[in-house]
């Protein structure tokens, strides 16, 4: 199967980067010129986007820009590889493109341009997924992006401190405080003062001896999901 070929404009951008690319003592590195010229000149698109997902493995920058322009005009399977591949590069140039790209009216471009999102931890990008989680079939990914700003391994004192300090800016949504309570919370309620649960209560909409229930309770993990 073969994806729309690159414009011209996308054809020139890449070829001047792999000019620069090499130009700045990159021309040893045999793989990524080779992948960048991959962008411009593999038709079959599962090729492409072997090559594309090469690109990220190896965190290529220069790769940025032209997957920048990827994302905004190429046909959607390009898009959405572009999307993923911006995320993996991890290059925060691409956090306003991935922000346009919520609103693609294409489904997997809209769920891998949350997802990267998350993956940047973008918080400036915050009020564009809230407004994603109403979409039908990418609001629970626009949730899952949000999940991702929180450290796996994070102390829950200090995880819950940045979940206040969002949502006091931002209206989450439940789903995110149900996730929140899930990983950090169940079976550990002394970590919460009174105040506290009052706090999370009023955020989710829970009566207040609900949540507290919830946090004792090993079997709340039902009721949240």
């Amino acid at each position: 199967q073969e994806g729309e070929p690159v414009t011209d404009e996308q054809r020139l951008m890449i070829s001047r980067t792999i000019e620069e690319f090499k130009r700045d003592g990159g021309s040893g590195d045999a793989e990524v010129v080779a992948a960048l010229e991959s962008l411009v000149q593999e038709k079959a698109i599962d090729k492409w986007t072997m090559a594309a997902y090469r690109l990220g493995d190896l965190g290529t920058s220069e790769a940025v820009t032209p997957l920048i322009q990827i994302l905004a005009n190429a046909d959607f399977m390009k898009a959405q590889v572009a999307a993923v591949v911006l995320g993996m590069i991890g290059d925060r140039r691409a956090v306003v493109p991935l922000v346009r790209a919520l609103g693609n009216v294409n489904l997997p471009v809209r769920k891998a341009a949350a997802m990267s999102l998350g993956q940047l931890k973008a918080e400036e990008a915050l009020p564009f997924l809230v407004d994603l989680v109403d979409d039908e079939y990418a609001g629970a990914d626009a949730v899952q992006a949000m999940t991702m700003f929180f450290e796996s391994e994070a102390d829950p004192r200090e995880a819950f401190s940045y979940l206040q300090r969002l949502a006091d800016a931002h209206d989450l949504p439940f789903g995110l405080f149900a996730w929140f309570m899930e990983t950090y919370l169940f079976e550990q309620p002394a970590l919460l003062d009174a105040g506290e649960r009052a706090w999370l209560a009023d955020k989710t909409g829970m009566d207040e001896g609900v949540v507290s229930a919830l946090l004792f309770l090993p079997q709340a993990r039902e009721y949240v999901e």
